[in-house]
């Protein structure tokens, strides 16, 4: 089976608002993977790939549809959001502050407004996306960890050792046969 005729692999991004460090600890980064793990099941995703940054996220999703993709992103937000904010005014109630947002009914905001997404058409450029992820925690700015299959938030390890990690991840090979090498 090909890209081209499954058209349903997508690989997005969302960032907390004013590119603010949310997802700094460990509590709020499992409340994330909740978040997604639930999504998948209600909106019958797959997450093939993933990194989970302090200030934003990368999915890589294999769902039926971009209307699909679009509930499972409202989905996601808006749980996530809710606990996310609860354990960051719970933990520091000066956080409260910095999450104030008053905007018709909303008092508090975790996420910027949308997210951005590219459909996934080859191998390859999935691949790439896939490489993206993985290296985010690597990059200078972050410098998380110094090999990528040691950031526990992330799929690089399940990619690279076969090991699952904090998420479980359904490797792109069960769907498509790869068109390229994929070189660690």
């Amino acid at each position: 089976m090909s890209f081209n005729e499954q058209k349903s692999v997508y690989f997005v991004t969302t960032t907390c608002k004013h590119h603010h460090h949310y997802f700094e600890t460990d509590e709020v980064k499992h409340i994330l993977c909740n978040a997604i793990l639930n999504c998948n099941a209600l909106h019958d995703a797959d997450l093939i790939g993933y990194v989970i940054m302090p200030n934003h996220i990368h999915l890589l999703l294999r769902i039926r549809n971009r209307d699909k993709l679009i509930k499972y992103m409202h989905s996601l937000k808006t749980y996530a959001s809710a606990a996310v904010r609860h354990t960051l005014i719970l933990r520091d109630p000066v956080n409260a502050l910095i999450l104030a947002y008053h905007r018709k009914r909303q008092t508090y905001k975790v996420w910027e407004d949308g997210y951005h997404w590219k459909e996934v058409f080859s191998t390859e450029f999935l691949i790439q996306k896939l490489d993206y992820i993985h290296r985010n925690p690597l990059q200078e700015k972050w410098k998380m960890v110094e090999r990528a299959e040691d950031y526990l938030y992330s799929s690089a390890g399940f990619y690279m050792t076969g090991l699952r990690g904090v998420m479980e991840v359904v490797h792109f090979n069960r769907y498509f046969e790869p068109e390229v090498k994929w070189i660690k």
